[in-house]
């Protein structure tokens, strides 16, 4: 729409490649090289932990935009005039709100935690443990993992053994998709166990050929039926059913 203030907007872009020490100089190159008059980040926790309040002392404003473990509140106790603001549910929010559901509306009562051994994972810890000391229950079993860790077996093994019924966990993207793909219902590789898991898939899949709806049973291998399966004609470049004219 032409700018603001009669001046055009220019996007700086910088990469802090996650690194607090690197974040810290990118702050810095932003704001006294390049005279940013705001900026958008840091991403991750420790990186806005270490850098957020260089914009306090040179009155930039900074806005958190996905970093939910970040001081910013916190800050008014040295900050006064604090420039840092917020756009995503904190940490705090975030961790009352799951444990509301399982706890409170799920009854779940013996939950086990796993979290990365990151800054942003252990602050995570410190809200799950909190949230949970409010209502009186313990975690029966803690476990973390690094980043870049692809398999959680062994800790969801270990949870399992201590009795959990339900599993917080706090890290972020692949990480967490490495503990979903780990959390295979059959429990271990054993073929019985897989079987017997494919016999009692719960959830409806997406397929190539249509979606599967507790495709398989004890008597019924055959994840195809004859109602899956259609005869089809080209027209037009397209497939169409071959009664279709």
């Amino acid at each position: 729409a032409g700018g603001v203030l009669g001046q055009k907007i220019e996007l700086v872009e910088r990469d802090d490649e996650a690194s607090p020490d690197k974040g810290m100089r990118v702050v810095r190159d932003l704001v006294d090289k390049e005279k940013v008059v705001a900026v958008l980040g840091p991403i991750n926790t420790a990186v806005a932990d270490a850098a957020v309040g260089y914009g306090n002392e040179k009155h930039v404003p900074f806005i958190v935009n996905v970093s939910t473990g970040a001081k910013v509140n916190e800050l008014f106790a040295q900050s006064p005039q604090n420039y840092v603001f917020r756009l995503a549910a904190n940490d705090v929010v975030q961790t009352e709100l799951v444990v509301r559901q399982a706890i409170d509306v799920r009854l779940h009562r013996s939950p086990a935690i796993l979290c990365d051994d990151t800054g942003y994972g252990k602050s995570g810890l410190e809200n799950l443990l909190a949230a949970l000391g409010r209502r009186g229950i313990k975690p029966v079993y803690v476990g973390s993992f690094k980043l870049k860790d692809t398999d959680m077996t062994s800790q969801l093994r270990a949870a399992r053994a201590a009795g959990a019924d339900v599993l917080f966990s706090y890290g972020i993207g692949p990480e967490l998709a490495a503990v979903a793909l780990s959390m295979r219902r059959a429990g271990n590789t054993d073929g019985p166990a897989i079987k017997a898991a494919l016999e009692d898939l719960r959830k409806t899949y997406d397929g190539v050929t249509g979606k599967y709806v507790k495709p398989y049973s004890a008597k019924d291998h055959e994840g195809l039926k004859e109602s899956h399966v259609l005869l089809g004609r080209v027209k037009n470049g397209r497939v169409v059913p071959s009664w279709a004219y």
